[in-house]
C-alpha cells in the first residue's frame, strides 16, 4: 500500500495543470516523481522497450540514451539477473510479474521493486509487456533498520517496555518482558504500567507514581520493584526508567527490566545466616571503618551495632588483643 501527496504553491500548481496541455499526464508524472515511481512498455514482437523519465532517472541513465532489455539486464545486479529473468518468463505463463531486485547506478546498489500487466492479442498470444518501476532502496533501508532493531530488542535478556509519558499506558514490549510477566502481548499494551506492579507498603499505582515523579524530577530512575505476573506470582526485579524519542510513538519512557529473584533469595539466606551465627563476625570497609556487624558480635564485645558502625580500626576506643591478652598497637 502507498500513498502519494505534496505540498507545494496552490496558485501555482493550479496554473500550471490549468495551462497544461494533458493535465491527465501532468497529474501522472507528477505521482510518479514523487513517488520515485516509473512506467515502461515492452513490445515483444519487434522488442523495444520505452521507459517514462522517472525509470530514466531510477536507472541513472540519460533520457537520450536508447533503451532495450539487454540495457535493463546490464543493469541489474549480476546475482539477481538470473532471479529476473526468470521471474519474467515465469509472468509470460502465468500473467503476474511482482519482483524486488537490486540494480547498480554508478556502482552503487538501489532496489527496486517492479510489477507488470502482459496484454494478450486475439491469438491469445502475449505482445506486450506494460510495468511499473519503483525505487524501494529507502523503504528496504528502514525496514531492516526496523528488523535490526527488533531482533535486538527481542533478543537482550533485560525485558524493555515503552511507557507514554501521560497516562503510563504501555506502547510496546519486548518478547523476554512477555515471558517474565506471564502475559502475551496483546494483554499489555494499552494497559497502564502499574498492572504489573505488586502491593507492598505502596499500592501499585502509588508505585508507579513514585518512579513517574522520580523520571519527571531527576531525569531517570533506577531501583528495585516487586512485580506481579498475571497469575498473581511475585518477583523483584531491577530495573531503570529513562525518557527517549521514539520515531512512531515520540516521547516515551523506556524501561528494562531485570529479574533478581535469585539474588534476592540469596541475599535473604545470606542475611538469616548471618544474624543466626554464633561466631561474631564484622565487616570492614577498605578504610577500616565498621560497615555491618551481626548479633553475636554485638554480645562477644558489648557493643550496639550502631556503637560499632563506622567505627575504624585505629580508633582509640578500640583495644585489640593478642593471644596471650596482651595489647596489639595499632597504626
Amino acid at each position: 500500500d502507498m500513498s502519494v501527496g505534496w505540498v507545494s504553491n496552490a496558485s501555482e500548481e493550479h496554473a500550471l495543470m490549468g495551462n497544461h496541455p494533458n493535465r491527465q499526464q501532468y497529474l501522472l508524472d507528477k505521482i510518479q516523481q514523487i513517488g520515485h515511481i516509473g512506467s515502461w512498455e515492452l513490445d515483444l514482437v519487434s522488442n523495444d522497450l520505452s521507459w517514462s523519465s522517472q525509470v530514466y532517472e531510477i536507472f541513472g541513465v540519460p533520457e537520450s540514451a536508447p533503451v532495450s532489455y539487454e540495457l535493463f539486464l546490464e543493469h541489474v545486479h549480476p546475482n539477481d539477473r538470473a532471479s529476473v529473468e526468470q521471474a519474467f518468463e515465469n509472468g509470460l505463463e502465468s500473467g503476474r510479474y511482482d519482483i524486488e531486485h537490486r540494480i547498480l547506478v554508478d556502482d552503487q546498489v538501489r532496489w527496486i521493486r517492479e510489477t507488470a500487466a502482459f496484454h494478450i492479442d486475439t491469438k491469445g498470444r502475449c505482445d506486450s509487456v506494460i510495468g511499473i518501476a519503483q525505487d524501494i532502496t529507502h523503504l528496504r533501508a528502514v525496514l531492516q533498520e526496523n528488523a535490526l532493531q527488533s531482533k535486538i530488542m527481542q533478543t537482550i535478556t533485560e525485558g524493555i517496555v515503552l511507557v507514554r509519558p501521560d497516562d503510563g499506558s504501555i506502547l510496546y514490549c519486548s518478547r523476554r518482558f512477555e515471558e517474565m510477566l506471564s502475559y502475551d502481548r496483546n494483554e499489555l499494551i494499552g494497559r497502564n504500567i502499574s498492572v504489573v506492579n505488586a502491593p507492598t507498603e505502596h499500592t501499585p499505582e502509588e508505585v508507579s507514581k513514585i518512579i513517574q515523579d522520580e523520571v519527571r524530577e531527576k531525569g531517570s530512575w533506577s531501583g528495585e520493584v516487586l512485580n506481579r505476573k498475571k497469575d498473581g506470582t511475585v518477583f523483584w526485579s531491577s530495573g531503570v526508567v529513562s525518557p527517549m524519542e521514539h520515531p512512531d510513538f515520540r516521547l516515551v519512557w523506556v524501561s528494562s527490566l531485570r529479574d533478581v529473584s535469585k539474588r534476592k533469595s540469596a541475599e535473604t539466606r545470606f542475611q538469616y545466616l548471618f544474624e543466626h551465627l554464633k561466631m561474631g563476625v564484622v565487616v570492614h570497609n577498605r578504610d577500616s571503618s565498621v560497615e555491618v556487624s551481626n548479633p553475636a558480635a554485638s554480645h562477644i564485645l558489648g557493643l550496639s551495632s550502631d556503637q560499632m558502625t563506622g567505627k575504624k580500626a585505629i580508633d582509640p576506643s578500640w583495644s585489640f588483643l593478642r593471644e596471650d591478652f596482651s595489647r596489639m598497637p595499632v597504626e
